[in-house]
């Protein structure tokens, strides 16, 4: 688990990640960049309200994360 706060994520680029967002909904997907204020996940799904949409990009705030973790492989 990563503590947010003005965080880079450079080094998790290729990760599969879990970020679960200050509004309750997770999203699962692949690191691919980031700027300033944005994350940027690919080949993802948002997990809201037991609903699983794909989503083939994903642009996540940095401000509205409250949680990110790798992935583990199973």
């Amino acid at each position: 688990m990563v503590a947010m706060g003005l965080i880079q994520f450079r080094r998790l680029w290729g990760e599969k990640v879990i970020v679960e967002r200050k509004n309750r909904d997770v999203v699962v997907g692949t690191l691919s960049g980031e700027d300033g204020m944005f994350i940027y996940l690919e080949d993802g799904q948002l997990i809201r309200e037991n609903q699983t949409i794909e989503v083939p990009t994903a642009v996540i705030s940095k401000k509205s994360i409250s949680m990110l973790q790798v992935k583990k492989n199973e």
